[in-house]
């Protein structure tokens, strides 16, 4: 334990450990604070781009096509069969009692 500064230094010089202290804890919060946001950003980015990866995709690939002057029929009818499957499987119930299935549908064995 830190003794207490010598009575006559100024008050402001006895009280700056204090404030610097105080300081560096706000920091530590506000950087602690970004931090959770960026996880949880990534989380449902991850989350988004798993339930829709092969759709957005597709959409892609169909612009890029279109871009070079080419027809992406295609790649379009691709990108909506790929958004319809990500639909009925979003609606589908997965809960423990259907696991086995639900790694089956996954490519698990």
């Amino acid at each position: 334990m830190r003794s207490a500064p010598p009575p006559s230094l100024p008050k402001i010089l006895r009280r700056a450990p204090k404030k610097v202290q105080a300081m560096s804890k706000h920091r530590h919060q506000r950087g602690q604070g970004m931090t959770e946001y960026i996880v949880i950003v990534a989380v449902v980015a991850i989350a988004v781009y798993s339930l829709l990866g092969k759709a957005i995709r597709n959409q892609t690939a169909a612009i890029a096509t279109e871009l070079a002057g080419q027809s992406a029929g295609e790649s379009i009818n691709e990108a909506k069969s790929s958004a319809d499957k990500a639909r009925s499987d979003a609606a589908t119930d997965r809960t423990l009692s259907t696991y086995h299935d639900n790694a089956a549908r996954a490519g698990g064995k």
